[in-house]
């Protein structure tokens, strides 16, 4: 299991490098074609976007993986898409009717434009999803891996020509959705089956499946809705707060020191979660491979976000201009908390294969809300965004800690011998 495991991880790897490099490259370019305040404007649609795309499908894509049969597993996929093509045309028609409130309430003039995009970049962003699944549970690294290259290049060369083209936040909406566009062409092949005689109408089977992992709407989605109304909500407050300008760089900062996360924590996750999924069905032993797994990425972790810790500022000043030296500050102060979120990501999906989402919802909860309540209630003292960001990283620190150990204990629990 463990030879399999580094191979699949090494074959993500080797077109994750490649895709980590893109956007670091393309960032002095893009910074110098995009005002902070373009940035804010897009971070706020991006965390809507997630926000409805958590909702959209009820999650249950996101079980699709597990199933022993795969006309199962094809259901799920079914039941994910009609959920999501539905609730996609009703965001559409709101946010048409209402984008002006929205982006009022949001506190962000240049929202508004941006609201008209939102349904169906919803549809968009869950059929990739849908797709990734459908590969994850295929063990097709090998297409995962040349997918996220695409999406990765084809991002970020529209991001480049929007700025060139004076688009503004408009033009990284634009990258945002042909970066998925283009890779769902690449992945539709593994999906067409699974999707053949596709309807609106849900059969017996797949109601059977809704049943048989409600837990994904139940405890899995409020998780999710939880995870993501807390970045959106996280959001809304700085530009409420500290203006456009502070949240622009605050969420460019944050974008960017998550792609390491997404793509080498994301990579060793999707590798990780068949194998623990399988075993755990077989009655197999698993414990030992995620304490290496986890021993690996802390020692990752140490050297990427110790050297930002220590050097954040010189970094940024250096690589996007001494106009950017700012968010470096930011970026020193976060790395502690993004640290820990590296090594926490690929073990997040082990209270789902143990149907311990419900726990795992109630600890996320409880941190987001202490975090949300703390920072509004800052702000309200007037206290300075670095005080603020301060808070935010200690608690959302100790909280990642807590869930990591909390994760480890029921593994080790669950673990076959």
């Amino acid at each position: 299991m463990r030879t399999g495991l580094f191979k699949n991880v090494a074959i993500l790897l080797s077109g994750n490098v490649f895709a980590l490099i893109i956007p670091f490259i393309a960032a002095p370019i893009i910074t110098r074609l995009y005002t902070p305040e373009d940035f804010g404007s897009f971070e706020l649609f991006a965390k809507l976007l997630a926000f409805a795309v958590v909702l959209a499908s009820l999650r249950y894509e996101l079980a699709m993986v597990l199933p022993k049969k795969e006309e199962h597993s094809a259901n799920l996929a079914t039941i994910a898409l009609r959920f999501s093509l539905m609730f996609s045309c009703a965001i559409l028609i709101l946010t048409l009717l209402f984008k002006s409130d929205v982006a009022q309430l949001m506190d962000n003039a240049g929202l508004e434009t941006l609201l008209v995009y939102l349904g169906p970049l919803v549809a968009v962003t869950t059929l990739f999803s849908i797709i990734n699944q459908s590969l994850i549970r295929a063990e097709n690294f090998k297409k995962i891996s040349s997918i996220k290259i695409v999406s990765t290049t084809s991002n970020q060369l529209v991001k480049v020509a929007g700025g060139y083209a004076g688009m503004g936040s408009l033009g990284l909406l634009w990258g945002q959705l042909l970066g998925l566009v283009f890779p769902i062409f690449m992945g539709w092949k593994s999906l067409k089956k699974k999707l053949n005689g596709f309807r609106f109408k849900s059969s017996k089977s797949e109601r059977e499946q809704m049943k048989v992992w409600q837990e994904f709407p139940k405890a899995n989605l409020p998780h999710g809705l939880t995870d993501e109304g807390e970045k959106l909500i996280l959001l809304a407050l700085i530009s409420a707060y500290f203006g456009a300008w502070s949240l622009g760089l605050f969420a460019f900062t944050l974008r960017y020191l998550r792609i390491p996360l997404q793509l080498f924590g994301a990579s060793i996750g999707q590798a990780l979660y068949p194998k623990i999924s399988k075993a755990h069905n077989a009655g197999e032993a698993y414990f030992s491979l995620i304490l290496r797994v986890t021993g690996l990425l802390f020692l990752i972790s140490t050297v990427g976000f110790g050297t930002l810790f220590l050097f954040g500022e010189e970094i940024f000043a250096f690589v996007l201009g001494q106009d950017w030296a700012e968010a470096g500050n930011y970026a020193s102060y976060m790395a502690p908390w993004l640290g820990l979120n590296f090594i926490a990501s690929p073990v997040s999906t082990i209270p789902t294969i143990l149907k311990r989402q419900k726990t795992f919802f109630r600890i996320s909860l409880a941190i987001s809300l202490f975090s949300l309540i703390g920072i509004w209630q800052l702000a309200e003292l007037s206290w300075g965004f670095y005080e603020v960001l301060g808070f935010l990283v200690l608690v959302q620190s100790i909280g990642m800690l807590v869930k990591l150990l909390w994760i480890l204990f029921i593994a080790k629990q669950n673990s076959g011998k």
